[in-house]
């Protein structure tokens, strides 16, 4: 054992001398080109990533490595660099990465360097939109960016997001304007497939969107779909998911709800008693819903170089919900086209083209509500006719008289609760068969000439086209004895909106000396076209509307000369646009930057009347670059990149404006009989005529004044980057309908410019990157604040009532001096332990348990006062690791789940904690509260904090590595799992807390379908 041990230590001290003969401790100094010290640079030797260091403040390093081997220099913003060992001494100089410094943002008709930009742009790439399952292209900026926040109506398959920038900057329509590749929307980007978008570019500033003018005061959102690049390449992906239904509401089961409603007396015991058999527990959300599958196919093709370029990509994608059946399914196939081609070095055509077909079903939002308020003691199903109860056998043997009873594919009966006046889900889902189409081109096609060095001009001509077709039909059916359709009835409509615009504008930089000038200048002409019909035929008692079992006979009722038929539609509506646009840049040796903008507007006269129809919408911003100062260069090496920006911009809107609204016009009002003799029957029938609008010459644009002051850090040689900004915008001569004239010849006032709303805050976007050998990660984060307030209303008007919660109204108001769309109802304070109802506040101070409308107060906003995003990217060799996590904080929601004009209800979170006389510290009112109870309902105590944080996103993926795709012939391929919307951190007790109401129902949720969370497979091939 001696002589082995021995041996083996002169064995490895033979090793080390070795070793210490043939390695080297290199040191040196890393410095960028402006000979400044290159702080935090990775060396690392090259093949052993675990043998590296960093420089120091200095620059300077140490490293051992072995004689011969590559030592590499890297470090964000800047080419690496490899050096081979053959001495100890090692001195390296890094250059810029022009790619990263001299990074472009698409601005509004034109681009520029991100480091002249004066305004707050924020800019989201394909990589935050590609390997998504959302459909809406808009839900990918969900948490990717300071100040965007996305409010969501439904989860349902195909249902769209809804954009808000900077806050809610109106009373009426908030959507932001779209620009796709120059062609202006405001109907949103659902119909893009989002792997063929590049970049979207979030113009929040006035200054920034102020070159869009009359339609910007909301925001400009630029997408910039694909262009081809490179020797020619073929990608695929192929994406599958399963989808079901993460966090759900806590309900009471069979036991719990009989005990509950035997206390209640709401329901008779005795019925229950002589229904219930004592064992049905029915979970009315499991039985709705199974897993379901999402699957997405995408193949594209590209190619180009510096004289012509073609992207083609082409998509399908079919979306089934956990809902079971198909009434809650998305597909859509669309393609895109776009290339260019350089005729001459003078002349280039460029053309960018989306066409898309959609087919959706959807079911009515009360569907998920209906699961949740349901009694568990009534089954889903009765089996046959033999199954049913007697009151059902009667309905169903009498169906003439109560429309038909709903049956399944299995042939079992769908159930109708004895207890309460909710409808079976199913009932609701399958007695209507809903279809929705559309076919959407959206385009342009820009013609480019460049005459002389600088000088640009673009004529580009945008179109849109879309066509939607709805078409529902109505089974006769018994849904309970408040809701039965005794005859089948078909609804039909379509709709072609089209849009054309033609704009003309040049830009011409010209450089002397160290001044950098760029002019643009420009035309716009726009119109719009929309033309609609609808009808609708339903059955009657002569021919018996009630055949439509199958899809043969959907149509029935069309050819029956007795149904009753019905048609609308409206000639085309025009509405036209000219605008006139120019803006100069100004930049002095890369240290002074300003920027100045003017738009000038005409509406058509069917929105603004002749006299208001020009709106002008200036604006001016500056930008410092501190770090390029010549006094800087010591403090350089710490931060070598400062910049401040400042800026202010107008913008208006009148979204909120229906044709003609502010005209005195008149409609028809009947006919009335007219005497024309001295007979009684001596009249004839005439026409007569009443205004319907009061008319209001005056009328203007919404007006929007924003100040923003802003600052771009970047750190440690680039690693970290900071983008703070501050903003307060003013809103004034908001459009507002509803006021109160001292008298009124009319039965509609037109609207007026009667109000104003602020939003201010603060953003501030965060980054870091760094490569250390094969081992690369990034981490960037974002938080915005939000302050709302509307600071006037006419006093004509004083509150404009919103959402309203059947039986009451105005549970949501816009009124000076709270938040727009504010809570209103009762303030709870506390439940009476001696009688277990509920205490309110009185307006007076008192207390009281029977309060009245005057007695109701502000309860809060459904808007967050903060909202965060955090992505995470982390790649080892051919592994890579992706979270994306998002949240919305300090927001309150209204929960109706119940319904106080019935008292339906099964939400643990109601009940759990009651008063009784064992619990006389019960948080909630007692199960025999009564209208009190209802008071409750409508009170402070069911406004929820709904704070959420979110797991978006939690991908691994997985590269095949060189040598194997060599022998497959390929160019990458990439396997990846995914799990969406899988983890949610709150104590919100509803559905979702992402899931609310919008606009006016701003944070009001009434049991609205949840955000789906998705298992996801995907594979990516590129040859």
């Amino acid at each position: 054992m001696k002589k082995v041990l021995l041996t083996l230590f002169l064995g490895l001290m033979t090793a080390v001398s070795a070793f210490a003969q043939n390695s080297v401790s290199v040191t040196g100094t890393v410095v960028d080109d402006k000979n400044q010290p290159m702080i935090a640079a990775s060396v690392f030797e090259r093949g052993n990533t675990s043998n590296g260091t960093v420089t120091d403040l200095d620059g300077k390093y140490t490293l051992t490595v072995a004689s011969g081997a590559t030592i590499e220099f890297s470090s964000i913003g800047y080419e690496s660099v490899s050096v081979v060992v053959t001495s100890d001494r090692i001195d390296v100089v890094m250059k810029e990465d022009t790619r990263f410094i001299d990074e472009v943002v698409v601005v509004g008709y034109g681009v520029q360097k991100k480091s002249d930009l004066t305004g707050s742009i924020s800019s989201v790439k394909e990589n935050d939109l590609s390997d998504r399952t959302v459909t809406d292209a808009a839900q990918a900026l969900q948490g990717k960016t300071a100040g965007v926040y996305i409010s969501m109506s439904s989860g349902s398959p195909g249902s769209e997001g809804t954009v808000r920038i900077r806050g809610v900057g109106t009373n009426g329509d908030s959507r932001p304007l779209y620009v796709i590749d120059g062609s202006i929307s405001r109907e949103g980007i659902s119909n893009l497939n989002p792997e063929d978008i590049e970049s979207m570019e979030i113009l929040k500033d006035g200054a920034s969107s102020a070159i869009y003018g009359a339609r910007a005061g909301n925001g400009v959102i630029l997408v910039t779909t694909k262009r081809g690049t490179g020797e020619g390449r073929i990608s695929y992906q192929l994406q599958q998911s399963i989808n079901t239904f993460g966090r759900l509401p806590e309900v009471m089961n069979a036991q719990q709800f009989y005990d509950y409603y035997s206390e209640n007396g709401g329901i008779p015991k005795t019925a229950m008693d002589s229904n219930w058999d004592g064992v049905t527990d029915t979970d009315w959300i499991s039985e709705l819903t199974e897993p379901s599958l999402m699957t997405r196919h995408n193949i594209s093709f590209q190619k180009g170089d510096d004289k012509s370029n073609i992207f083609i990509s082409a998509q399908y994608m079919s979306n089934n919900g956990p809902v079971k059946g198909d009434r809650d399914t998305f597909s859509r196939l669309s393609v895109s086209i776009n290339g260019s081609w350089k005729f001459k070095k003078w002349l280039q055509l460029a053309t960018n083209n989306q066409v898309s077909y959609f087919k959706m079903r959807s079911m009515a939002n009360s569907t998920m509500l209906a699961a949740v308020r349901l009694d568990p003691l009534t089954p889903a199903y009765y089996d046959s006719y033999d199954a049913l109860p007697d009151n059902l056998k009667l309905i169903a043997d009498n169906r003439e008289q109560y429309g038909q009873l709903l049956q399944d594919e299995k042939g079992r009966y769908y159930s109708i609760s004895p207890y309460m006046l909710v409808v079976n889900p199913f009932i609701s889902i399958y007695g209507s068969d809903p279809l929705t189409q559309a076919y959407n081109l959206n385009g342009t096609t820009s013609l480019i000439l460049s005459p002389f060095r600088g000088f640009t001009f673009t004529s580009r001509f945008g179109y849109r086209i879309n066509v939607r077709n709805s078409h529902t039909t109505d089974y006769d059916r018994y849904a309970n004895g408040n809701s039965i359709r005794n005859y089948a009835a078909v609804t039909a409509s379509i709709s072609i909106p089209t849009y054309y615009q033609w704009e003309n504008f040049v830009n011409y930089n010209i450089k002397l000396g160290n001044h950098d000038i760029t002019a643009m200048a420009g035309m716009s002409y726009s119109q719009d076209r929309e033309y609609y019909i609808s009808g609708s035929v339903t059955g009657s008692n002569s021919d018996y509307g009630f055949i439509g079992d199958t899809s043969k006979f959907l149509y029935w009722a069309f050819r029956s000369g007795n149904a009753t038929h019905t048609v609308d539609g409206a000639e085309p509506i025009y509405t036209r646009n000219l605008s006139y646009y120019g803006r100069i840049n100004w930049n002095y040796d890369d240290r002074y930057v300003a920027q100045a903008s003017i738009r000038a507007d005409a509406a058509d006269s069917s929105v603004l009347p002749i006299d208001n129809r020009w709106g002008y919408f200036p604006a001016v911003s500056f930008g410092w670059t501190l770090s390029n100062e010549k006094f800087w260069s010591d403090i350089k090496r710490i931060f070598p990149y400062v910049k401040f920006r400042a800026s202010w911009g107008s913008n208006g809107s009148t979204a909120s404006l229906s044709d003609y609204s502010w005209a005195s016009s008149m409609v028809n009002s009947g006919f009335y009989p007219a005497r024309t003799g001295e007979n009684f029957t001596d009249y004839e029938y005439i026409a007569t005529y009443i205004p319907a609008y009061t008319g209001n010459t005056q009328l203007k644009w919404e007006s929007s004044q924003q100040l923003d002051f802003g600052a771009d850090l970047r750190f440690l040689n680039d690693r970290l980057t900071v983008t703070a900004d501050w903003y307060k915008k003013n809103t004034k001569d908001l459009i507002i309908s509803g006021a109160k004239p001292s008298f009124s010849v009319g039965n509609v006032t037109s609207p007026i410019n009667a109000g104003e709303i602020e939003n201010s805050g603060f953003e501030l976007e965060l980054g870091w990157q760094d490569k250390i050998g094969d081992f690369g990660y990034s981490i960037r984060g974002n938080m915005a604040t939000l302050h709302n307030m509307v600071k006037s209303v006419d006093p004509s008007l004083k509150t404009v009532m919103g959402a309203s919660i059947h039986p009451r109204q105005g549970q949501t108001r816009f009124e000076e001096g709270y938040p727009a769309w504010h809570f209103w109802g009762y303030k709870f304070k506390e439940i009476d332990s001696a009688d277990g109802l509920a205490v309110f506040y009185d307006k007076d101070g008192n207390e009281t348990k029977t309060p009245l409308d005057a007695d109701m107060t502000d309860l809060g906003s459904g808007l967050p006062k903060l909202t965060a995003g955090l992505t995470l990217n982390l790649d080892y060799k051919n592994w890579s690791l992706l979270v994306f996590a998002s949240g919305a904080f300090g927001q309150q929601t209204f929960m109706f789940y119940d319904n106080p004009g019935y008292s339906y209800n099964k939400l643990t979170y109601f009940t759990e904690d009651r008063w009784s006389a064992t619990n006389t510290d019960g948080t909630t009112p007692s199960a025999t509260a009564g209208d009190n109870y209802g008071d409750w309902l409508y009170s402070s105590a069911n406004v929820v904090r709904s704070d959420y944080l979110k797991l978006k996103q939690i991908q691994l993926g997985y590269n095949l590595p060189r040598s194997v795709l060599e022998k497959i012939h390929f160019s990458s391929v990439r396997l990846y799992v995914s799990l969406d919307n899988f983890f949610t951190f709150t104590k919100y007790p509803g559905y979702d807390p992402e899931i609310v109401g919008t606009g006016e129902y701003q944070g009001v949720d009434q049991g609205t379908y949840p955000m789906m969370r998705q298992a996801v497979f995907g594979l990516n091939i590129t040859f």
